[in-house]
């Protein structure tokens, strides 16, 4: 799907975390065709280490023949996410790939314990400093006290002063790039998650057959970084607790912190200093223990399905009965395995399905219900309920006909922002602001204007209000029509700095009005034309019709969309593959799911039901004030 989003819309830039990049990438290589990806220019990969190796199959895929850049990114959240830039796309082989050097307005330090600085090719902290430095943790005096410390380094320049300490081991390359070499301490990333192996290692000790415990972070064949956890268990436990290990870590962590792999040992390593020595761990075999005895595929479609999953994972000899997690797979080789069973067998799975039957036997049988025609029973009633419900509030006119396209409730997420912003009317928490500065010679704004309804004519969202106690429940309804809030401001004869001031209290005006939730358009726009060819754009919305992933593809699309009204004035983008209520849809079919509700009962066991307080809705769109 994302290569045929690249090909369709001439995607020109991408943001890939690595893990995400190798699926992409072997997606590439197995369908053997890139020629539909020459639009792209520039590929950024951050949030974990990239391997050398994927970079190489990047530079053969996309460098050599069209000349698509790959930038490796490095940064924390403490730092506003990137400080470093590596072009990887040099025509240079690499054996490692660095972080590389210092963005803008940005100073890097590798410092030893006593915080002096290391010479090149010795190893060190990596310190931060510059314009992106954030004020540090909220709350936590005495973390930023060891973290955000002075800067010895900063010779009186204010912009310096602080300096950031991530604990990631780094040393200087000879050319001036930085090489990222590790975490300094247990913490470490896979998949692009934070982890901390002391936290897995905690729940391995409260289980009862376990005497000791580590856990580690290994690399697989293709330079991807997944769990390993080493056990002993208590004498009387048996020599093979991992199943039923596995199964309690499953119970008490989230996905990404159960280790795919596990080893049981007599005795841990123990090191001169008579602690853990964790380099003397061995390497895991490819399945781990606890594995299930094999089974081998009883008929053609598991027979196929083996074949698949032993190629994607890696593995040799998959039985029907083996789990998915448990040999090895995560969410982003769950993108490669889907993708390559849905070209296998001609269906539309989705992640979801792989979740949901972990183990080849019932994923084939699933398959075979697919392929038979048959649509799960719970998604069907979801989507009759929720018609029902809007032909309900139709015929009770509650709603005009007239006027709404749709009716559907609001998900579970909505509902916590709307409750929240009509308890909190003076709180412009989910008021969101964005500004973009646009280079654009001979600017046409009423095609501006016209990129803008069909944008709201595509986006049902755009033409979204929320209304809590007009219906049975929570709902949103989807307006036919709205008018275009959009204004337009010529600053071109103001300096830089009054065109700045002039935003600015354009922006704390507006968040003194919040959006009356029941009114739909919930988004406006601003367009201040800052000189003959540059223009900011302020685009402000209710953050329960646009998260900030969204809204980055939002304005994207509308500034393709003015691209081509200025090539060919009837052009109309093609409509939406998915909708929000499809969403919807799954998200109440999934509240049916015996399972679902089995777990939450379980969850939620012993809790008391929380007595929220009532929220007054300000200046509703009937002009009186509503409680709720």
């Amino acid at each position: 799907r994302i290569a045929d989003a690249i090909e369709r819309q001439r995607v020109t830039t991408l943001h890939f975390v690595p893990s995400m990049l190798r699926a992409f990438l072997g997606h590439l290589q197995a369908k053997g065709d890139t020629v539909g990806l020459q639009s792209v220019r520039n590929v950024f990969a951050s949030g974990e280490a990239l391997p050398a190796q994927w970079a190489e199959v990047f530079n053969r895929l996309l460098y050599r023949p069209y000349g698509a850049k790959l930038i490796n990114l490095y940064g924390p959240t403490e730092a506003t996410v990137d400080v470093t830039w590596f072009d990887c796309s040099t025509g240079e082989a690499l054996e490692r790939v660095p972080i590389g050097k210092p963005i803008d307005n940005t100073r890097m330090y590798i410092v030893d314990v006593n915080g002096q600085l290391q010479p090149v090719g010795v190893a060190g902290e990596l310190c931060i400093s510059g314009a992106g430095l954030s004020r540090g943790y909220l709350n936590r005096p005495e973390l930023n006290e060891k973290t955000f410390v002075p800067n010895p380094f900063a010779a009186g320049e204010r912009m310096y002063e602080k300096m950031y300490r991530t604990g990631d081991l780094a040393r200087w390359l000879p050319d001036g790039n930085i090489e990222y070499l590790g975490r300094m301490d247990h913490q470490v990333k896979v998949r692009g998650y934070r982890i901390e192996l002391g936290e897995i290692e905690s729940v391995l000790l409260d289980h009862e057959s376990v005497a000791a415990a580590a856990v580690m972070a290994r690399e697989d064949e293709e330079g991807g970084k997944y769990l390993c956890a080493y056990l002993v268990s208590i004498p009387e436990a048996g020599e093979d607790i991992a199943g039923e290990v596995r199964a309690y870590l499953s119970s008490r962590l989230p996905e990404h912190m159960v280790p795919s792999s596990m080893v049981q040992l007599r005795e841990m390593p123990i090191g001169p200093n008579g602690k853990l020595d964790r380099k003397a761990l061995p390497e895991p075999d490819e399945h781990g223990i606890g594995a299930p005895a094999y089974v081998a595929p009883r008929n053609e479609t598991e027979a196929k399905l083996a074949e698949i999953w032993e190629t994607v994972l890696g593995v040799e000899q998959v039985g029907i009965d083996a789990q998915y997690f448990h040999l090895g797979g995560d969410s982003i080789k769950g993108i490669r395995l889907v993708d390559a069973m849905n070209q296998a067998f001609g269906l539309h799975m989705h992640m979801i399905d792989l979740y949901k039957h972990p183990d080849l036997r019932s994923l084939a049988e699933h398959i075979g219900r697919l392929e038979s025609g048959v649509s799960g029973q719970a998604w069907m009633e979801a989507q009759e309920s929720i018609e029902r419900l809007k032909q309900q509030l139709l015929q009770e006119e509650v709603f005009s006909e007239t006027e709404i396209e749709d009716i559907y409730p609001m998900s579970d997420i909505q509902q916590g922002m709307v409750y929240y912003s009509m308890a909190h009317p003076d709180d412009a928490v989910y008021h969101d602001q964005f500004i973009y500065q646009i280079r654009e010679p001979h600017f046409e704004p009423q095609l501006l204007d016209r990129a803008l309804e069909l944008m709201v004519q595509k986006h049902p969202m755009l033409r979204c209000s929320f209304h809590l106690d007009q219906a049975p429940g929570w709902v949103q309804a989807v307006h036919k029509k709205v008018e275009l809030p959009v204004e337009h401001f010529h600053l071109q004869t103001r300096s830089r700095e009054e065109q700045e001031q002039f935003i600015r209290e354009e922006l704390e005006a507006d968040r003194r009005h919040p959006f009356p939730l029941d009114w739909a358009p919930l988004w406006r726009i601003k367009v201040c034309m800052l000189s003959d060819d540059q223009l900011a754009l302020c685009f402000i919305f209710h953050h329960a019709i646009l998260d900030g992933w969204s809204v980055a593809s939002f304005i994207t699309e509308l500034m393709n969309v003015y691209v081509r009204l200025k090539e060919d004035q009837s052009f109309v983008p093609e409509l939406l593959a998915n909708s929000y209520k499809a969403y919807i849809v799954d998200q109440t079919a999934l509240k049916q799911e015996e399972d679902v509700l089995a777990y939450w009962k379980t969850e939620l066991d012993g809790y008391k039901r929380l007595q929220l307080p009532e929220a007054v809705s300000p200046e509703a769109s009937s002009g009186r004030s509503e409680r709720t």
